[in-house]
């Protein structure tokens, strides 16, 4: 009797041939697995359950695979391709390094270069072979080789650099009790200060999308910038946030903003001069950065580690799953597949956060068969007679 195999809720008929060997174009020998007993049960096998006779996949589970200490403790981090990038030290209490971790291998990162910091750390942004830092200034690294940065200059315009944000020709600076901040960058020879305005607030992250700049201006909330003239910028919109706004994400017409004590806030910046709250989610720690990927908000909640929220509906967001790491999650970063957070003193945690790939059809030829083997890019069902199939285009 043949038996389903259940993957994830979807049901598959299974047969499996072993071996499949394939004779002067007869199937010579066959073997349907009913999933009864364990006799061609593999070691790694998830859930054989010969009482039922099915076979299930693991359910998934967000777990910790990695890590890598770094002197300092870790502030932010930033990912590029094969490198995770960590802000770490003690800000004006010296210590301060731009740390580059190689994470071809997400279970075993490892140390692989690093550049002195002249202060801060905190927040950065990638553009093309430069790393911008706000670091108290704000500094350029070159990282055309990831393993060798270096510092480029530094724009002393800048004071009290909290986070970055780069679009084009200039970076756009979050300089706490200074506000925001213009820097021209299109020369590589030297960054100028451009322009910039006051905010209500203490300005700690910003992020930019189009002509509008958003600030996390703490205790304000959300402030927005029209930025389409950059060396003249001006608010437009403030939205007050419960909490304290530390870092903020744009996807859409949301953003996403790591409002400390009140967890996640969730702003419609659909009509980005009248910014509206429009739902959150209240964390167990302090939110203190945030990034998105897809349906999935990825919080760093200072002492209670990763958490990580279903923003499906932005009005309504609900708590996917969480991690929990050693110490207090201040950055984090995600491939999706691979969730990276700076954790203070226990230096770049690495956590699993992919579920596994829901199995879809990919193709079909219709057919009453009972069984089948393949050998190369043909299957060989036996149906009343023998049927072949090419399978040289699986889809």
């Amino acid at each position: 009797m043949k038996r389903q195999l259940q993957l994830g809720g979807i049901l598959l008929a299974v047969v499996v041939a072993l071996p499949p060997t394939v004779a002067a174009g007869r199937l010579t020998h066959e073997y349907t697995e009913d999933f009864t007993t364990k006799t061609y049960c593999g070691a790694a096998t998830a859930l054989w359950d010969t009482t039922a006779g099915e076979v299930r996949l693991h359910p998934f589970a967000v777990a910790r695979v990695g890590s890598c200490g770094t002197v300092g403790p870790a502030v932010e981090v930033a990912l590029a391709g094969d490198y995770a990038f960590v802000t770490t030290g003690y800000g004006r209490g010296g210590g301060n390094d731009l740390v580059v971790i190689d994470i071809s291998n997400p279970a075993y990162p490892s140390y692989a270069g690093e550049c002195d910091l002249m202060s801060g750390p905190y927040g950065m942004d990638i553009a093309g072979d430069y790393i911008y830092v706000a670091a108290d200034y704000l500094q350029a690294i070159n990282i055309r080789n990831p393993i060798d940065p270096y510092q480029r200059d530094t724009c002393d315009d800048v004071e009290d650099a909290f986070d970055v944000a780069v679009a084009g020709d200039y970076a756009y600076v979050a300089s706490g009790e200074f506000g925001f901040r213009v820097v021209d960058i299109s020369d590589t020879s030297g960054m100028n200060g451009a322009g910039g305005c006051s905010t209500p607030g203490f300005a700690y992250a910003v992020a930019v999308a189009g002509d509008w700049a958003f600030v996390a201006d703490g205790d304000s909330g959300l402030t927005t910038i029209l930025i389409e003239t950059p060396v003249s910028p001006g608010i437009e919109g403030r939205c007050v946030t419960p909490g304290t706004a530390y870092d903020i994400v744009i996807a859409g017409d949301h953003a996403y903003v790591a409002d400390g004590a009140s967890g996640l806030r969730v702003i419609d910046i659909s009509e980005p001069g009248n910014p509206v709250l429009a739902g959150g989610y209240d964390t167990p720690g302090t939110a203190e950065g945030v990034t998105v990927a897809g349906d999935l908000a990825y919080v760093a909640d200072g002492a209670s580690g990763l958490q990580v929220i279903d923003i499906t509906d932005p009005t309504n967001p609900t708590l996917a799953f969480s991690c929990d790491t050693p110490q207090t999650a201040s950055g984090v970063a995600t491939t999706g597949e691979y969730t990276y957070v700076a954790d203070s003193d226990a230096g770049l945690i690495v956590i699993h956060t992919a579920d596994p790939p829901v199995p879809t059809l990919a193709g079909g030829c219709g057919t009453s068969g009972y069984g089948v083997a393949v050998d190369g890019d043909y299957a060989y069902v036996a149906c009343n007679g023998l049927r072949v199939v090419d399978i040289s285009n699986p889809s």
